[in-house]
Protein backbone atom coordinates (compact mmCIF):
# COMPACT_ATOMS: atom_id res chain seq x y z
CA UNK A 1 0.00 0.00 0.00
CA UNK A 2 1.50 3.32 -0.90
CA UNK A 3 1.40 6.14 1.48
CA UNK A 4 -1.16 8.37 0.46
CA UNK A 5 -3.95 5.23 0.75
CA UNK A 6 -2.56 4.40 4.33
CA UNK A 7 -3.05 7.91 5.00
CA UNK A 8 -6.52 8.43 3.58
CA UNK A 9 -7.44 4.54 5.37
CA UNK A 10 -6.31 5.84 8.68
CA UNK A 11 -7.54 9.32 8.46
CA UNK A 12 -3.52 10.52 9.24
CA UNK A 13 -1.73 13.68 7.51
CA UNK A 14 0.46 12.46 4.53
CA UNK A 15 3.52 13.75 7.02
CA UNK A 16 2.06 12.36 9.89
CA UNK A 17 1.84 8.53 7.89
CA UNK A 18 5.54 8.88 6.64
CA UNK A 19 7.02 9.04 9.97
CA UNK A 20 5.24 6.28 11.62
CA UNK A 21 5.87 4.04 8.53
CA UNK A 22 9.66 5.90 9.44
CA UNK A 23 9.35 4.22 12.67
CA UNK A 24 8.13 0.96 11.37
CA UNK A 25 10.30 0.38 9.23
CA UNK A 26 13.87 0.96 11.35
CA UNK A 27 12.05 -1.56 14.08
CA UNK A 28 12.02 -3.81 10.72
CA UNK A 29 8.53 -4.30 10.88
CA UNK A 30 7.42 -3.47 7.40
CA UNK A 31 9.71 -2.98 4.53
CA UNK A 32 9.59 -0.08 1.53
CA UNK A 33 10.02 -1.00 -2.45
CA UNK A 34 10.11 2.20 -4.55
CA UNK A 35 8.80 2.19 -7.98
CA UNK A 36 9.88 6.17 -9.15
CA UNK A 37 8.32 8.41 -7.07
CA UNK A 38 5.77 5.58 -5.92
CA UNK A 39 6.46 4.19 -2.13
CA UNK A 40 4.94 1.04 -1.88
CA UNK A 41 5.01 -0.08 2.24
CA UNK A 42 4.49 -3.98 3.11
CA UNK A 43 4.21 -5.47 6.42
CA UNK A 44 7.24 -7.72 6.83
CA UNK A 45 5.52 -11.42 6.44
CA UNK A 46 6.73 -14.50 9.36
CA UNK A 47 6.96 -12.00 12.82
CA UNK A 48 4.55 -12.39 15.42
CA UNK A 49 5.08 -8.83 15.42
CA UNK A 50 4.48 -8.09 11.79
CA UNK A 51 1.35 -10.20 11.38
CA UNK A 52 -0.52 -8.07 14.00
CA UNK A 53 0.29 -5.07 12.10
CA UNK A 54 -0.84 -6.46 8.99
CA UNK A 55 -4.50 -8.07 10.90
CA UNK A 56 -5.10 -4.00 11.79
CA UNK A 57 -4.50 -3.04 8.30
CA UNK A 58 -6.74 -5.58 7.18
CA UNK A 59 -9.45 -4.94 9.56
CA UNK A 60 -9.20 -0.62 9.09
CA UNK A 61 -12.28 0.32 7.59
CA UNK A 62 -11.17 1.81 3.91
CA UNK A 63 -14.55 4.11 3.51
CA UNK A 64 -14.29 5.55 7.24
CA UNK A 65 -11.76 7.25 7.93
CA UNK A 66 -11.32 8.23 11.74
CA UNK A 67 -10.86 11.85 11.32
CA UNK A 68 -11.65 14.65 8.55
Amino acid sequence: MNISEIARRTGLSYTSTRRHLQMLEQSRLVEEKNYGRIRIFSVREGDEKCQAVARLFEAWPPDKPRRK
